[in-house]
């Protein structure tokens, strides 16, 4: 449990609210998936040919883009308990 609270501490750190402030506007299931399928198209799969293994830097620039979708995602998760659990 601690090891998952230190991961999660530095991911919130690295990307606040405030910092994904824009990303956070868009509240339609559809449209986040939509955008989710263009981060894929244009980062995630970006300078890899396919059947070959990914190098180290392919690697640690997307796993920026992971951290970043982790805390979108878990902001948006408690942003809809917040609203629907009330």
């Amino acid at each position: 449990m601690d090891t998952i609270e230190g991961v999660a501490k530095t991911i919130t750190n690295q990307y606040t609210r405030q910092k994904l402030a824009p990303d956070m506007k868009t509240k339609d299931p559809w449209t986040i998936a939509k955008q989710l399928k263009e981060t894929a198209i244009n980062e995630a799969y970006k300078d890899i040919a396919e059947g070959s293994a990914p190098s180290e830097n392919y690697l640690k620039l997307r796993f920026e883009t992971c951290k970043k979708l982790v805390a979108l995602a878990g902001y948006r998760l408690a942003d809809y308990l917040n609203d629907n659990l009330k």
